[in-house]
C-alpha cells in the first residue's frame, strides 16, 4: 500500500528474523483448537514502509536523507499440531506458510527461507519443550518473528531529469507537427492549391478555376514572343 502523491524512484529492502521458544509474552490472543495437548509455531511478520527525501542516489541509506512518511504492517499466523513436538514430516507445511509472506524457497530471498526452516525443525525437534498452560490446555512451540524494511526514495535528481527528458519530448513532438504541417503545404503547392488561402477561399471552385487559368496564361507569356515591328518603306 503505496502513500499517493509520493514519487519513488528506488527502493531498498531489508530482512531479518529469529526464532524463541512460545511463552505468554509472544502467544497473543492464540486460543486452543482443542483440548488435546498442542505444539503451535507462531508466525509474527512486520513490514515497516518509509518514505525518504535525497538529494541524490548516493545518499541511500546514510544519513543524508529526510523522513517524509512510514507506515506499519503486520500479520500473524499460527500452524497448529497435534503433537508435542515437530517431525520432519510437518517440514512441507511450515515451508508454506514462510513461503506466504513472500520469502520463497525459490526466489531471491531463497537462501534466507532455507535459513529459518533450518532453525525451526531444529528447535522444534528438541525433546525438551518450553511448555505453557492455556484455558488448561498445555501448550508448547515457538515463536518466528520475520521483519521486512521496505525503503522507498524520492531522489532529487532523479526527478529534475525526469523533467528535462519530459521536456525534450515536447520539442520533439512540435518539432514533429511541424514537420508534417510543412510537408503538406509543399504537397498543396504542388497541386495547385494555396495552403495560406485555404481558410480564406471557403473552398470556393470558382476562384480555384479562376486562379487556375490565371497561371495557365502566365505560363504561356513566359514562352511566347511578340513579333518585331517592321518599317516598311514605300516608294
Amino acid at each position: 500500500m503505496a502513500v499517493k502523491g509520493i514519487e519513488v524512484h528506488h527502493e531498498k529492502y531489508r530482512l531479518d528474523f529469529y526464532i524463541t521458544p512460545l511463552d505468554y509474552n509472544n502467544v497473543g490472543g492464540y486460543e486452543p483448537s482443542s483440548p488435546s495437548v498442542q505444539y503451535v509455531v507462531k508466525f509474527d511478520y512486520h513490514v515497516n514502509h518509509a518514505y525518504f527525501d535525497v538529494h541524490s542516489s548516493a545518499d541511500i541509506g546514510t544519513r543524508r536523507r529526510t523522513l517524509i512518511d512510514q507506515y506499519h504492517e503486520q500479520e500473524e499466523k499460527p500452524v497448529k499440531f497435534d503433537q508435542t513436538e515437530l517431525k520432519s514430516s510437518d517440514e512441507e507445511l511450515l515451508s508454506d506458510a514462510v513461503s506466504s509472506f513472500g520469502i520463497e524457497r525459490s526466489g531471491e530471498h531463497g537462501e534466507l527461507h532455507n535459513d529459518i526452516m533450518d532453525m525451526i525443525m531444529k528447535r522444534g525437534c528438541e525433546t525438551e519443550q518450553h511448555k505453557i498452560w492455556i484455558k488448561d490446555v498445555e501448550v508448547s512451540g515457538l515463536y518466528v518473528y520475520v521483519g521486512k524494511s521496505h525503503d522507498m526514495y524520492r531522489c532529487g535528481e532523479c526527478t529534475l531529469k525526469k523533467r528535462l527528458e519530459e521536456a525534450i519530448e515536447v520539442v520533439k513532438e512540435r518539432i514533429r507537427k511541424r514537420d508534417v504541417i510543412r510537408a503538406c503545404d509543399d504537397v498543396k503547392e504542388e497541386e495547385g492549391i494555396n495552403p495560406t488561402n485555404k481558410e480564406k477561399d471557403g473552398g470556393d471552385p470558382t476562384k480555384k478555376e479562376k486562379e487556375g487559368r490565371a497561371r495557365k496564361r502566365r505560363r504561356r507569356n513566359k514562352y511566347y514572343k511578340p513579333a518585331r515591328k517592321r518599317n516598311i518603306r514605300v516608294k
